[in-house]
């Protein structure tokens, strides 16, 4: 078997770790993870928007989540990183368990998944 080939499955094997692996791998991974975690909708606002947090604009107004997740997991991670969390499939796994941990969007911000599938082209 060549390097070549057997470098890439040793990275596809290490890049299928759960969540909670990429976790022990990263204290700052964890650092942000709590960071996600601590935010909540208190229902004082007239709205609520996930989105806002996660890219960074509109309230929260400030790096947004991605961002600070982009320096740690997947290609755009530290030198110092383990390969394990250098890989798109772990880039991947972090953010849909991080983003799917903020509250849902709330008071007509964005259209919820319902609204978007009844959209209808309009007709020619």
């Amino acid at each position: 078997m060549r390097a070549s080939t057997r470098s890439r499955r040793s990275r596809r094997q290490q890049s299928q770790l759960s969540f909670e692996e990429l976790l022990s791998l990263s204290p700052k991974l964890r650092a942000l993870y709590a960071k996600v975690r601590r935010i909540h909708d208190d229902g004082l606002q007239p709205y609520f928007c996930r989105n806002e947090h996660w890219y960074g604009y509109g309230v929260a107004n400030r790096p947004g989540l991605r961002n600070q997740l982009e320096d740690l997991v997947g290609w755009g991670a530290s030198q110092n990183s383990p390969v394990e969390l250098k890989t798109s499939r772990s880039y991947d796994t972090a953010y849909h368990e991080l983003y799917d941990s903020l509250p849902p969007c709330r008071g007509g911000c964005c259209p919820s998944p319902e609204e978007l599938y009844r959209f209808q082209p309009p007709e020619e």
